[in-house]
């Protein structure tokens, strides 16, 4: 076995079920890791991060302001849609997290451009 702890494993406990869990294989997959719970097996993916993948934009971090001017940490989210496209060089559809700026990015250059000016930026993640 092994004693460490990815981040979204909490004491040997999985994050999202609250289930005990131990390590199956020490192959480490991006989109899931194998662990055994008693007898079958628990799959833990990762939560995906809310980033636009076209222009970069993340979530913001501000204040709830109150009447009386008390002030709370708050998130100021980006307005983000699944969104799937046909890109017609590659003849393939594919599927983005694109943000509504994003989208209208998409509509001013046109898909390929988009993709190639986030590839550069290192936006898109494969």
């Amino acid at each position: 076995m092994l004693n460490f702890a990815p981040w979204f494993v909490e004491n040997d406990h999985c994050l999202g079920c609250k289930r005990r869990l131990s390590r199956v294989s020490d192959s480490s997959s991006r989109a899931a890791v194998r662990y055994k719970r008693e007898s079958n097996i628990h799959y833990v993916h990762r939560a995906m991060a809310k980033i636009c993948q076209i222009t970069g934009k993340r979530a913001g971090v501000g204040n709830h302001v109150s009447h009386s001017n008390r002030r709370t940490k708050r998130r100021f989210n980006v307005n983000l849609f699944r969104k799937k496209f046909y890109w017609v060089e590659e003849d393939c559809w594919i599927s983005l997290r694109v943000s509504a700026s994003g989208l209208r990015t998409i509509n001013k250059i046109g898909l390929d451009a988009a993709l190639k000016k986030a590839a550069e930026k290192g936006y898109l993640n494969a």
